[in-house]
């Protein structure tokens, strides 16, 4: 079963050279965001 937040008509799976990678895309919404942190030095 895959996660509720994954594309599920989205996703490829490719096998090369014996390693098998698999896409699972998620939809924009499901991206979080990153925060800046600003650090003080003393």
């Amino acid at each position: 079963a895959l996660p509720s937040e994954v594309e599920a008509d989205k996703v490829e799976a490719e096998f090369k050279k014996g390693v098998l990678t698999v896409t699972l895309p998620k939809p924009a919404s499901a991206i979080k965001t990153s925060k800046k942190i600003q650090i003080k030095a003393s």
